[in-house]
């Protein structure tokens, strides 16, 4: 995914491509976990289509074809992670009429679409403290008893231990999650954007829905609740130092 976790590199695409056409970014499926010792990976298993959206201007012409050419580059993972890499190419018939989609090519799309993230309904913000990440995402739709597992996946590296365990709470109208605070000391002060992944027993099953939220600091109320202390501490200072003293 965008963020490898504790080991190895997101797939990357140089693309070379015609004038007029521009690549997207990859919209990444929602990962799995991949536990290694005392590190832990995010990616997929198998295999995983990654859909890429290209903007062609209105200069293309119909009766011309487009050729997509790019050079991939990703991690394959086992005990050890070992890169690999390989040419795409594609070509597309510009036409004046909608043109008929492939088949296999548009199931595979729509399979991945199913696992791209949505973008989340649910304000969410964040404390951090030395040693922890406090998540808090206010949730109107779950219901407490069909969850079955929720889970946090950070947009980039640092910001909390990927292996660490995240103790959830979920309640009516709010999931909280407590992990282990990562390295990246800036991490705590700004936006913590990433996916979170809710598992739901249904009638059919478990389901999996993926959420890309954005995740505000609450850092300020921290701050002015320590400010807050701090002046109540030199307040009774100051009144034990003006109480008389009584000598025996």
């Amino acid at each position: 995914g965008v963020n490898p976790g504790d080991a190895g590199e997101p797939t990357k695409i140089e693309w070379t491509l015609p004038a007029g056409v521009t690549a997207g970014e990859i919209a990444w499926p929602y990962p799995s976990r991949f536990p290694v010792g005392i590190a832990m990976s995010y990616g997929y298993e198998n295999a995983v289509v990654l859909p890429i959206p290209m903007t062609v201007s209105g200069a293309a012409a119909p009766g011309t074809t487009l050729a997509l050419r790019g050079q991939g580059s990703w991690l394959v993972c086992a005990k050890i992670c070992i890169p690999e890499e390989a040419p795409v190419a594609l070509s597309i018939p510009v036409t004046a009429e909608a043109p008929r989609p492939d088949p296999r090519g548009a199931s595979l799309i729509a399979a991945a679409r199913r696992n791209l993230p949505t973008p989340s309904p649910w304000p969410a913000s964040y404390a951090a403290t030395p040693e922890t990440v406090t998540l808090s995402v206010t949730t109107r739709e779950l219901v407490p008893e069909r969850v079955a597992e929720v889970w946090f996946y950070p947009s980039r590296w640092g910001a909390i231990a990927h292996a660490a365990q995240q103790r959830a709470r979920i309640e009516p109208g709010g999931v909280t999650i407590e992990v282990e605070r990562g390295q990246l000391a800036e991490a705590a002060t700004t936006p913590l954007d990433g996916v979170l992944v809710v598992a739901e027993r249904l009638d059919g099953g478990i389901v999996r829905q993926a959420f890309a939220l954005r995740a505000e600091p609450r850092a300020a109320a921290d701050a002015r609740a320590a400010l807050w202390a701090l002046l109540l501490a030199l307040g009774g200072g100051l009144v034990l130092n003006l109480m008389p003293c009584v000598l025996p």
